[in-house]
């Protein structure tokens, strides 16, 4: 795909690259094909920058660190200093000046790892996840002043199965980042490209701790097992409480098992050697992985602590 894209294009851009964590890796992989990847900007205290670290190292790329006390400054400066046609940025947690933006001639343009404009988002893989959404994709998107709404450049959809976790889909995305990289830098290149207008959209905000905790008696068992799948491995688990201690469901499947003991959310049954939790629907999720302040641990673990069908989840 590379190699056609250099036919079609006389000049390789000249990009700079801001990011923040390591899915923004098989990007930065596949620009060094398609274009100039002048410079990388990280945030310090990114996740799992040190990848982006080695791979800068390893290619001789300018790597800048980033605070956010001194950004506004230093951000004009690198911009400056490098002179790209135009910059990408690939998970970034500051907020980029309005008059940077308008320093490379073809602009910023922001790889949101979510679709838009219905998911704003500096998580949109979690919301998307926990809602229960049948698709996630990128949305490559002109920046302005404001968070997630720039008009939109390209829009590529991936589906989001039933077991898919949010480590799972972060993976997924990196891998689509890299495979759309020809498109963006061919689109980009063009000077008559055209951008979709958002329109209204909505915000979600950062997880708190009332998103990630299992609520019993208001959500169906696929409702919990899409919190559950949002919240691994991020969250190491989505919370819950057992006999007043906190603990975290990890990893959870549905089931079909049914009994005539009425509904009572979060009830416990032991079956087989099974812990199986009924939900407010009366359905039940059977948990296989469980997260404590002592470590990750199987059902085995919990029955062996005294845990029966008397016992309840809140």
């Amino acid at each position: 795909m590379a190699q056609y894209l250099f036919m079609q294009i006389e000049k390789r851009l000249n990009i700079s690259v801001l990011c923040n964590s390591d899915i923004a890796l098989p990007a930065l992989k596949e620009l060094m094909l398609c274009a100039n990847l002048l410079a990388i900007g990280i945030h310090i205290k990114g996740n799992n920058v040190y990848v982006i670290e080695h791979f800068a190292k390893e290619n001789k790329i300018p790597l800048k660190y980033f605070e956010k006390s001194s950004f506004r400054k230093e951000i004009h400066e690198w911009v400056n200093t490098y002179n790209s046609d135009a910059v990408f940025v690939i998970t970034f947690p500051f907020r980029i000046p309005e008059t940077v933006m308008s320093i490379p001639h073809k602009g910023f343009f922001n790889f949101h790892f979510g679709l838009l404009p219905e998911y704003r988002s500096i998580d949109p893989i979690f919301w998307q996840i926990k809602n229960g959404e049948k698709f996630g994709g990128i949305s490559v998107h002109k920046m302005d002043k404001d968070l997630d709404t720039g008009p939109v450049l390209l829009l590529k959809k991936i589906p989001i199965a039933i077991d898919t976790s949010h480590g799972k889909h972060w993976n997924d995305l990196a891998a689509l980042g890299a495979a759309i990289i020809p498109s963006v830098i061919k689109l980009v290149y063009s000077n008559n490209f055209n951008l979709l207008d958002q329109g209204n959209g909505t915000y979600w905000g950062k997880p708190v701790y009332a998103d990630v905790k299992i609520n019993w008696k208001e959500k169906s068992a696929k409702q919990v097992i899409a919190l559950v799948k949002a919240c691994n491995p991020w969250n190491k688990g989505a919370f819950t409480f057992l006999n007043n201690n906190e603990i975290r469901i990890v990893e959870a499947k549905l089931t079909e098992y049914k009994d005539n003991l009425g509904v009572k959310s979060g009830r416990i049954v032991v079956d087989n050697n099974q812990i199986l939790i009924q939900c407010a629907d009366a359905e039940f999720i059977v948990p296989t992985i469980f997260y404590t302040s002592e470590g990750f641990f199987n059902t085995d673990y919990l029955i062996q602590q005294g845990v029966n069908t008397y016992s309840l989840f809140s």
